[in-house]
């Protein structure tokens, strides 16, 4: 009925909606607008940092699997303009992805299959305050160098602030631990992190509260 000769080597091919998805090797990620089979053409792409091996779609996500880059997660809410969420460098060369729910499963050459969670899924932030835990950011999205943040805790012992990226990888630790008796703020540094979604989650071995922010810079 129709073609679209892109740019690289197609290698795989997911189909949501209106559009067709291409891992196409060298040239990353191509989204092309198939509501005309007979006519399809492209609307987006995005350049891969290495060879583009396969994709797969779940809602507003494409998955693409990229060499020795390993997982890549692009966002295709605009199509015409997908833009990185987040990425795993997987330690192998990932040639084929399927995303089930929360998880992502990556067929990773040499290493095997190499399963992801991605939090966009896995981790809900908290609508209640949990065992009378407080945990406020007082500046969502984050600008400059630090996180702050606002609790009302009745105790201290064990409380660990975890900060995760949209695929589940722990980035930073931080224990609060230290904070005075009475001490209602504390501060985050934030250098280093890539602007982007993340999760701060409160764990303290008996419950977990978690809170989505983004970090601008």
């Amino acid at each position: 009925m129709g073609y679209y000769e892109t740019p690289g080597y197609a290698e795989a091919v997911a189909v949501s909606g209106s559009y067709a998805y291409i891992a196409d090797n060298y040239a990353g990620l191509r989204v092309i607008d198939i509501s005309t089979p007979s006519s399809p053409t492209e609307v987006g792409y995005y350049n891969t940092p290495d060879r583009a091996y396969g994709v797969a779609v779940s809602d507003a996500y494409a998955y693409v699997v990229d060499g020795y880059s390993g997982l890549c997660v692009i966002d295709i809410s605009t199509p015409s303009s997908p833009t990185e969420a987040g990425y795993y460098d997987t330690p192998s060369w990932a040639n084929a992805v399927a995303v089930s729910g929360a998880y992502a499963y990556v067929a990773d050459w040499d290493v095997g299959l190499q399963i992801y969670e991605n939090l966009l899924y896995g981790v809900e932030e908290s609508n209640d305050i949990v065992f009378h835990l407080d945990l406020r950011i007082m500046q969502n999205p984050v600008r400059g160098n630090y996180i702050v943040l606002w609790f009302d805790l009745p105790q201290q012992d064990n409380i660990v602030l975890g900060l995760y990226n949209l695929l589940g990888q722990r980035v930073r630790t931080f224990s609060l631990n230290q904070l005075a008796p009475g001490e209602h703020t504390f501060r985050l540094p934030t250098s280093g992190f890539a602007s982007g979604i993340y999760f701060l989650r409160l764990e303290n071995g008996f419950t977990n509260q978690s809170i989505k922010l983004a970090i601008i810079e």
